[in-house]
């Protein structure tokens, strides 16, 4: 990823709609599961700007990042994160952590089946790995270039990827499934040389109305009900034996 994007990110997260909603509804889930509390411990891997680890500071939860661009470890101890430096498929030794994050992180790994195997090594014996990436290849444009994604994955792919790589599916389903439809047609008009910009923040009232959209998904994530379409897939697994 190009490092000036974490700038970029560091100044989009708080207001764009997307961040927020996405931030909040892990956020609860988090909470919902347990996990969020001084006796437990998480692992941000491919942390970014420190965004989601920032918001965690409150719950007493012990945090730690992961990644390699100098911008982000920076970026992290500025906001007092315990950061280590390090880049998948390669995990650097540590003690295991009760949760691993992999947020919209693998698609951007060559090695996905590795990365999954090796962050087995970071997770204590009946840890969890929350992991959400992009769905359905026919949605490539562009936006995934800009982004420096490898792949856009399928669903029954993620399945065998996750039973191959000795994680069990506790729960997943389908995630973004009410902007869904705006998501395609935004994709459409892309392939149609449509210039548009995802990732700039839309205006306010706009903004606002996405964000509550997508914030709609929340009560379906804490009762764990699944989705058969949407834009991306959010899945937590639980270490095998």
């Amino acid at each position: 990823m190009n490092p000036n994007i974490y700038h970029h990110m560091n100044e989009q997260e708080t207001s764009h709609w997307w961040h927020r909603a996405r931030q909040e509804m892990i956020l609860s889930f988090l909470s919902a599961q347990g996990v969020l509390s001084p006796s437990h411990s998480v692992l941000d891997v491919g942390c970014g700007t420190g965004f989601f680890l920032d918001t965690l500071k409150e719950s007493g939860v012990n945090r730690y990042g992961m990644d390699f661009h100098t911008e982000s470890l920076l970026l992290c101890q500025q906001k007092g994160i315990e950061v280590i430096e390090g880049c998948l498929p390669h995990v650097p030794s540590l003690v295991p952590v009760d949760t691993v994050l992999l947020l919209d992180v693998l698609e951007h790994v060559k090695e996905d089946r590795e990365s999954l195997i090796h962050l087995q090594s970071v997770a204590k014996p009946d840890g969890h790995l929350l992991l959400t990436v992009p769905l359905h290849p026919w949605l490539w444009t562009s936006h995934d270039e800009a982004l420096h994604h490898e792949r856009r994955y399928r669903k029954d792919e993620l399945l065998s990827l996750f039973q191959e790589t000795g994680w069990t599916l506790e729960y997943g389903t389908c995630f973004q499934t009410h902007t869904f439809p705006l998501a395609v047609m935004s994709r459409l008009l892309k392939k149609m040389g449509v210039p548009l910009d995802e990732q700039k923040t839309p205006a306010p009232w706009l903004n606002e109305r996405l964000y509550q959209l997508f914030k709609r998904e929340e009560s379906s994530l804490l009762q764990k009900k699944t989705h058969s379409y949407g834009l991306s897939y959010f899945a937590y697994l639980k270490k095998g034996a």
